[in-house]
């Protein structure tokens, strides 16, 4: 009998290319059971992962677990450390997505102990970037600052800028739900700066906009007018670059977030031509995107700063 092997592949490939995922799962169970008959033990574990990890894309995830402890079995038998941590990885993954965070945990840490005792410093990061994902959740936020650290340490050892660039977010949305948000700021410029150099559009607007919404926050909360017009400014600088790249992209729902928040930003400085002008933006990007629910809130948004500006002219 012909080996089948290459032809499956490229039929799997081209399939999951097309979005025919029907035709994927196809080929890639007709992989599996064609290891298993040569008693290729190795190709079968990956070809299980592969299947697992395409059922859990399509959002079935009781059949991604089952196929994946079906591969740990037989890494296990194999011995092959370092597939048994990638497995017992993901099933952790995919017990967090689900919300069962004991297994998550269980999983996790396990997958952790064999990169620790396989030297594999790569997948030690992996794995506690995902555990502290787990803690965060489940509302552990100091347990899950110390893992991000952690991770954020062996992403700069490795150089991986892209694996920075995630943890050094991760770790400062959990900083932030500490309350330590001027050192979670210091982390997020960072992650900032890196998405830059890689050219990560989507990442980029995404942490901007976070940063100008912090700063926009930190403006109407701290004293002094000095103090409170400098994080206004610098809301507005993040806003303004997030703007840029969004209107490149052509996404006008983020741009009307935008502009809103701008508004805000503009009406706590006193701005209030400023403030109207960026809030009537707002709502034409969002009725041109048929999303009517959020004008009635950007129309009083408006009518407070034509009232405020009236007033002080007077």
């Amino acid at each position: 009998m012909s080996d089948p092997t290459t032809t499956l592949l490229r039929a799997a490939r081209v399939a999951l290319r097309e979005q025919d995922f029907p035709k994927a799962i196809r080929a890639l169970e007709k992989l599996v059971a064609y290891a298993n008959t040569i008693g290729d033990t190795e190709a079968e574990t990956r070809h299980l992962s592969s299947l697992a990890l395409l059922y859990n894309r399509l959002g079935m995830s009781d059949e991604a677990l089952h196929h994946l402890h079906l591969a740990l079995i037989l890494a296990r038998t194999n011995n092959d450390r370092a597939s048994e941590g990638g497995l017992l990885g993901n099933i952790g993954n995919i017990q967090r997505e689900v919300g069962n965070y004991d297994a998550a945990t269980d999983s996790l840490n396990r997958a952790l102990v064999v990169a620790q005792e396989i030297g594999d410093v790569r997948g030690r990061g992996i794995w506690l970037s995902n555990l502290a994902l787990v803690h965060d959740e489940i509302n552990e936020p100091e347990k899950a600052a110390d893992m991000h650290t952690q991770s954020v340490k062996i992403a700069r050892e490795l150089r991986d800028e892209r694996g920075l660039a995630q943890r050094l977010g991760n770790l400062g949305s959990t900083l932030m739900s500490m309350g330590q948000i001027l050192q979670a700021l210091d982390h997020l410029h960072e992650a900032v700066s890196i998405y830059r150099r890689l050219g990560d559009d989507p990442a980029l607007i995404l942490w901007l906009t976070v940063m100008g919404n912090i700063y926009a926050d930190l403006g109407e909360v701290v004293r002094g007018a000095s103090r409170k017009e400098n994080y206004f400014v610098q809301a507005l600088g993040q806003y303004r670059e997030a703007l840029r790249i969004v209107r490149e992209s052509g996404d006008p729902i983020t741009e009307a977030g935008i502009m809103a928040g701008m508004g805000n930003v503009y009406g706590n400085m006193g701005n209030y031509t400023g403030a109207i002008t960026s809030f009537a933006d707002a709502m034409k990007l969002y009725r041109e995107s048929g999303m009517d629910d959020e004008l009635p809130s950007l129309q009083q948004s408006i009518d407070l700063a034509k009232q405020l500006r009236e007033d002080s002219q007077e």
